[in-house]
C-alpha cells in the first residue's frame, strides 16, 4: 500500500498519538471480527443462502476482511504497543506485508466486480439467465478476481528480481518491507494503478451509473416492469459499502493518483501517506457492520422474529410469593 518505503523511521512514524491510533483500532477490531463471524455463519449455514448468487462475492469479501482483521490489524496494534515489530522475523514481515497488500487490494477488486455484476443482474439479467452463462459470467470471474491478486503478490515477493530480495526494518510499521520489484518505478506505477486506483474508481463509477440508471428507469421509463422491492435491498447494500470506500479509501487513492501524475513533489511529508494508510483501515473495520445493516432489512428479520418467539416461549415467569397468614 505504500509508495515510498525507505529505512528512515520517520516515513512510518505517525505524529498522531499512538494511544489514539491503538484504541481507535482496537475498540473497533474486536466487534468487527464478531460481526464478520456472525455474517459468515448466517450466510454459510443454510444452503439457500450459500447458493444465492448475490451472496457469493459478499462471502468472499467477508472472508478476506476477516483475514485482515485477524492478521494485519493485530500486527499493527502490536507494533503501536511495543515498537519495534514483534516477533522480529522475516516471516512476520512477509505475512504482514502480504495481508496489507494482497488481501487489501483483493477486497477492493472484488468490490468493484460486485458493483458491475449487480448492475448486470438488475438491468441485463439475460446475461446470467442460464447455468452456462452463470458459470462464464459469474463463477469464473469471481475465481479470477480472487486468485489473480493473491498469486500476483506471491510472485512479487518470492521471484527474485535483484541481488538483495528483501529490504526491511523492524522499527517501522509493516517492516517497511520493499521487495526488489518496487525498485522499478514503472512496476510500482502499474501495480498501484491496476490493483488500487482503477478498482476504486470503478466502484465510484458503477455506484453513480447504478443510481442514475435506477432513477431514470423508475421515473421515466415507467412502462418497464422492474421489481423494485426485490432490488431495493441490493442497491442499499451496494451504496452502504461504496460509501465506506469513498470516505476512507478515496483519499489514499487520490494521493496515489497525484503521485503517478507527478503533481506531488518528491520531498512531500511522508507522514501524509501513513496517515492515509491508517485511515484506510476503517473501511475494513466498518465493512461487516455496513453489510449487516444492508442485510438486516430482509434476511435477518425472520431470524429475529424466531428469536423473540423462542424467548417468549422459554422465558421464566416469576410471580411474587404471597405472605401466608
Amino acid at each position: 500500500m505504500e509508495i515510498n518505503e525507505t529505512n528512515n523511521s520517520s516515513n512510518t512514524e505517525i505524529s498522531l498519538s499512538k494511544s489514539i491510533q491503538f484504541w481507535s483500532l482496537a475498540i473497533l477490531d474486536i466487534p468487527s471480527i464478531f460481526c464478520s463471524l456472525f455474517l459468515l455463519y448466517h450466510l454459510l449455514t443454510k444452503q439457500i443462502r450459500r447458493s444465492t448468487l448475490n451472496n457469493h462475492v459478499i462471502i468472499k469479501i467477508l472472508l478476506i476482511s476477516l483475514f485482515i482483521q485477524l492478521i494485519d490489524i493485530p500486527l499493527y496494534l502490536n507494533f503501536l504497543r511495543s515498537n519495534p515489530v514483534w516477533p522480529q522475523t522475516l516471516v512476520t514481515c512477509i505475512v504482514w506485508w502480504y495481508a496489507t497488500h494482497a488481501m487489501y487490494n483483493t477486497t477492493i477488486i472484488l468490490t468493484a466486480w460486485l458493483y458491475f455484476e449487480r448492475y448486470i443482474r438488475i438491468f441485463h439479467n439475460e446475461y446470467i439467465s442460464t447455468k452456462i452463462k452463470q458459470w462464464l459470467f459469474h463463477y469464473i470471474s469471481i475465481i479470477f478476481f480472487l486468485i489473480f491478486p493473491m498469486i500476483y503478490y506471491i510472485l512479487v515477493l518470492f521471484i527474485p528480481s535483484c541481488e538483495q530480495q528483501f529490504i526491511y526494518d523492524y522499527t517501522q510499521a509493516w517492516c517497511a518491507l520493499c521487495p526488489c520489484y518496487y525498485n522499478n518505478n514503472l512496476s510500482t506505477i502499474v501495480d498501484i494503478t491496476i490493483n488500487s486506483i482503477l478498482p476504486c474508481l470503478l466502484i465510484v463509477l458503477f455506484s453513480i451509473v447504478l443510481l442514475i440508471h435506477t432513477i431514470w428507469i423508475k421515473n421515466i421509463r415507467l412502462k418497464r416492469v422492474v421489481q423494485w422491492k426485490q432490488y431495493r435491498k441490493m442497491i442499499i447494500q451496494l451504496f452502504s459499502i461504496s460509501s465506506l470506500f469513498m470516505i476512507f479509501n478515496s483519499p489514499l487513492m487520490l494521493y496515489y493518483l497525484l503521485y503517478i501524475l507527478q503533481y506531488i513533489p518528491l520531498d512531500i511529508d511522508p507522514q501524509i501517506e501513513v496517515y492515509l494508510n491508517f485511515l484506510s483501515y476503517f473501511s475494513t473495520l466498518f465493512l461487516p457492520f455496513s453489510i449487516l445493516f444492508s442485510l438486516s432489512n430482509g434476511c435477518f428479520r425472520n431470524e429475529w422474529k424466531k428469536f423473540r418467539k423462542y424467548f417468549r416461549k422459554h422465558r421464566v415467569n416469576i410471580h411474587p410469593i404471597k405472605n401466608p397468614r
